[in-house]
């Protein structure tokens, strides 16, 4: 089978080729829709019905450490197997912290090409994962001027990144004068 391309898919399939590494036409479009979720977050409101209605799931638990405050649901599973696990946001009680977004991954894999397909910016943490771990991952954040988005991913064999497990949002914080 010859897949065909207008001018601007092509140079796209180049570009997501050259940036992300190699993937199919198919996997392109794979995991669209968790990953349409995943770029809603860097615009949701941080409150319940928002977060709600982005994950199209509802907020079973609320509970609290002293210091944040996590409101947390289970997700959906979408056309190709991928699942969001648990979702949620999480407010510092105080006041103080930026609220964030997240979300835990499971089924299909959302691979690590297919997250830098469309964040290829994204950049390291600089951080090694643990061969002593059980679950070892190594994370990527990606900044602009809404915020940071950090993602999660397993490992391969060769300790290259994998699947996607974890992504979680905090806006840009605004910061105050101090009182004078």
């Amino acid at each position: 089978m010859r897949l065909k391309f207008s001018g601007l898919q092509g140079y796209a399939m180049i570009l997501m080729m050259t940036v992300a590494g190699p993937l199919s036409a198919a996997e392109v479009m794979e995991n669209d829709s968790i990953l349409d979720v995943i770029h809603g977050m860097r615009q949701v409101a941080m409150e319940r019905a928002a977060v709600e209605a982005l994950f199209d799931a509802q907020i079973a638990e609320v509970k609290g450490n002293g210091y944040w405050t996590y409101h947390e649901g289970a997700g959906n599973i979408f056309e190709y197997g991928s699942k969001i696990r648990k979702f949620g946001f999480m407010t510092k009680n105080d006041g103080t912290g930026t609220p964030v977004v997240y979300a835990d991954l499971s089924g299909h894999c959302v691979s690590f090409a297919q997250v830098k397909y469309r964040y290829p910016d994204m950049v390291s943490r600089g951080n090694a994962p643990s061969p002593h771990s059980s679950n070892p991952t190594v994370g990527y954040v990606y900044l602009n001027e809404e915020g940071q988005m950090s993602f999660s991913f397993t490992i391969d064999k060769h300790f290259k990144p994998a699947c996607l497990v974890n992504v979680g949002f905090s806006p840009a914080r605004t910061f105050r004068s101090p009182p004078s």
